[in-house]
């Protein structure tokens, strides 16, 4: 699944927190070259407050084939942090008087089902009812090829309305592909110049831009998955996301726009701020808010291929976040809190990453396939002779670490698969555990 939105939520003890100008830099390298040498994280961190970095550092590689490595310059595909840029250009238009928040997706896309009841601000805020283009079945199929505005439109156009307008809220990346696209219809001009021109240019941020093709001689990553070792992912052809996660930058260039965007009156106006970070179940308009302790952040998280991402700025500590990776194997929320927990001055432990072994004759116990009525994948457990890995159908294999005899995880995409009911020196069914979700998936045979 492209383009979707990492929504973090932090939860910890209500302490009162201040964030301190003494950050444990020893105590950051340790934990980061522990995600190095473990296989964990590949990508680029930045720490900042009052705009001023505290910490920041690159690992891993931008291209494993060409041992190029990570730096703090290098270019990574952000994923769904985009949709805050898209709706900062859209509060600019707005106070430009070339929009409003009422205004009819019907004045734009008539031939979309309900735009004649559906606003630009629920667009903004994900309770339009339209269909999330990235989760429907013709997707897989083109995702990695290039696509014009009005072939993506005509998918969009016989999409089925997931639910009315207005009547609840849920993520939907085709909000954000329509923004943008009425960004170019206001601007005449395509998305990428007025990204350009509207926040780029005027920040100097020179290493954000609409992405392309991805040309690791121009210090920008590929991105991989590690089983065995960094692999490689194919990269998804950047003209179908657009507004909802098209954008290249640096963590260096996210700290200046969500520390500018969050503390002045460059971009938009405090009202319009205040707009974008007014939420409704949770979400806001362009804008997310995480707690953190006592204190609260906005922001945004992103995911394409396999980059992953996190921008979030704390206005009560003046604490900002950047984390751009392009390489992870572990929950991207424990690298943000741990950044945030140093930020704060508070105690970190580092994780301890030894892996439970299992005797490579007992790994036939787990092989086979699993299904269930109420989960609508199959999933297989294989082994290569030294460790397993499950693969859902019709997506690719990924890697089971041993937590214990019966526990495994896959951290990358937070998924934890408990064994359960041995007999006869076979396991016969696991529980399935993945964002709050949790499955019981039986052996077929």
């Amino acid at each position: 699944m492209k383009f979707l939105i990492s929504c973090t939520l932090f939860i910890c003890i209500s302490i009162s927190l201040c964030a301190q100008d003494n950050f444990n830099t020893a105590k950051a390298d340790a934990y980061l070259n522990l995600l190095d040498k473990h296989n964990k994280f590949m990508g680029a961190v930045n720490v900042a407050k009052n705009g001023n970095t505290l910490y920041s550092n690159a690992i891993g590689y931008a291209s494993v084939k060409d041992s190029v490595k990570n730096n703090l310059d290098t270019k990574f595909r952000i994923g769904s942090i985009s949709k805050t840029f898209t709706a900062t250009m859209i509060f600019q238009l707005i106070e430009a008087g070339k929009l409003s928040l009422d205004t009819k997706l019907s004045s734009y896309f008539p031939k979309i089902e309900n735009s004649e009841d559906i606003t630009i601000k629920e667009l903004l805020n994900h309770r339009s009812g339209i269909y999330n283009f990235t989760t429907s079945p013709a997707f897989p199929y083109l995702m990695y090829n290039e696509t014009s505005h009005e072939d993506l439109l005509e998918l969009i156009y016989n999409l089925e309305p997931a639910f009315s307008p207005n009547e609840k809220s849920e993520y939907s990346n085709t909000n954000y592909v329509l923004l943008s696209y009425i960004i170019e219809k206001i601007e005449d001009q395509e998305y990428s110049k007025s990204l350009q021109s509207r926040i780029a240019e005027p920040l100097g941020l020179k290493n954000t831009f609409y992405g392309k093709d991805i040309q690791t001689s121009e210090n920008e990553a590929s991105s991989f998955q590690f089983v065995t070792a960094w692999n490689k992912l194919d990269d998804s052809h950047l003209s179908i996301p657009s507004g909802a996660g098209a954008i290249v930058s640096t963590v260096s260039d996210l700290t200046v726009f969500i520390n500018t965007l969050l503390t002045s009156e460059k971009l938009i106006t405090n009202t319009s701020l205040d707009q974008m970070k007014t939420t409704i179940d949770h979400f806001g308009h362009g804008l997310f808010k995480v707690p953190f302790y006592e204190d609260y952040g906005y922001g945004h998280g992103g995911s394409i291929d396999g980059f992953k991402s996190e921008l979030y700025y704390f206005p009560e500590s003046k604490v900002s976040v950047s984390i751009l990776s392009n390489g992870l194997a572990t929950n991207l929320n424990d690298v943000l809190v741990t950044l945030l927990k140093l930020a704060y001055n508070k105690e970190v432990d580092l994780p301890d990453f030894s892996e439970y072994a299992i005797p490579t004759e007992q790994l036939i116990r787990y092989v086979g396939t699993f299904s269930s009525p109420s989960f609508p994948l199959k999933i297989t457990i294989t082994s290569d002779g030294n460790s397993l890995k499950a693969q859902a159908t019709g997506q690719g294999a990924f890697p089971l670490t041993a937590v214990s005899q019966t526990q495994f995880e896959f951290s990358g995409a937070g998924i934890k698969i408990m064994f359960n009911n041995l007999e006869e020196s076979t396991y016969k069914e696991f529980t399935f555990t993945q964002a709050g979700q949790r499955f019981t998936l039986t052996r077929e045979d």
